[in-house]
């Protein structure tokens, strides 16, 4: 719904103009553009909306949505007029793509979460910037091409009131699809259709012949699940993993070291001598188990002894 109210607000307001003024008809050529435009325009908010966003927090939320205008920044250069100030006012333009592009190159760098959907984020953002191509083209542009598209925004904008009483529906419908196709895969239909589709739900999990650990370790990723940066960890944690792919492969081949013949080389008669100490007191070690084996088995024959002895003396007796 959130949606879809600015576009119902839109064909209101355009319905109402179409029945009680005098409008002018749009053409088959300017109707296609508009509907084309406005249908990529939908498609990219869509995608954004259900696809893209519900993986990530707040936060990069609201810092992708500072990069939304990336196609009229580029479109505000190229309608400049000729004047004294037309070079200071490119170069602030300049300056104005720069942030508003950071969502194809600085955010993937700089947030991990982002890397894994940086294709889509590149492509929802463009669709979503050229909604606002017809503010952005003037017909008094240095450049023809960009002339003839300031005129065709001008007549466009005269038969503007005939033109979204189609195309404010078509984008409800586009967003509606966008809304099945994107989370169906995630929430099945028949939470989807439900009064509060993303509210809590009682989920019946039946297993059998589960041993302890079994248990332990579902217990520990169903609590796993309930904490809230669940999903950055496991991004990290991939982000790591690649990093560390990568640094081995940078890694240089270690070569052979020549050798120095320093002060801190060893000698051989000392490691000679270390070598027969070792020797020395593995036969000691060696002999003191004999000897503990011996003095046992001697015991053990004692008492043998001690008790023929004993079994001896009772039957004498």
């Amino acid at each position: 719904m959130a949606l879809c109210a600015p576009e119902l607000l839109c064909f209101i307001r355009c319905f109402h103009r179409t029945l009680f003024r005098n409008v002018k008809r749009p053409t088959i050529i300017q109707f296609l553009t508009v509907l084309i435009i406005e249908s990529l325009h939908a498609f990219g908010v869509g995608m954004l909306v259900f696809k893209i966003l519900p993986d990530f927090s707040a936060e990069t939320a609201a810092m992708l949505s500072n990069a939304l205008c990336l196609v009229p920044s580029i479109l505000s250069i190229l309608s400049r007029r000729a004047a004294k100030l037309t070079l200071l006012l490119i170069i602030i333009d300049i300056a104005a793509i720069i942030p508003q592009s950071s969502g194809f190159w600085a955010w993937p760098v700089l947030v991990p979460e982002i890397r894994s959907k940086a294709l889509l984020i590149c492509i929802s953002l463009t669709l979503i910037s050229l909604a606002w191509w017809q503010n952005f083209v003037h017909s008094q542009s240095f450049l023809p091409p960009i002339r003839q598209l300031g005129a065709f925004a001008n007549r466009l904008s005269e038969r503007r009131s005939k033109t979204y009483v189609i195309v404010s529906l078509w984008k409800c419908v586009i967003y509606l699809i966008c809304l099945f196709f994107f989370l169906s895969p995630k929430i099945g239909m028949d939470n989807l259709m439900q009064r509060d589709p993303f509210g809590e739900k009682l989920i019946t999990i039946t297993a059998s012949n589960l041993n302890s650990t079994q248990i332990s370790h579902f217990i520990k990723r169903m609590h796993e699940y309930e904490d809230p940066d669940y999903g950055k960890q496991a991004a990290t944690r991939e982000v790591s993993e690649e990093e560390e792919e990568e640094d081995l492969e940078n890694m240089p081949i270690t070569a052979k070291k020549p050798w120095d013949n320093d002060e801190d080389a060893i000698d051989a008669g000392e490691y000679e001598k270390s070598e027969i100490k070792k020797k020395k007191r593995m036969k000691r070690k060696a002999k003191l188990e004999v000897e503990e084996d011996e003095e046992e088995a001697i015991s053990a024959y004692n008492l043998n002894f001690e008790q023929h002895l004993r079994t001896f003396r009772c039957k004498k007796l």
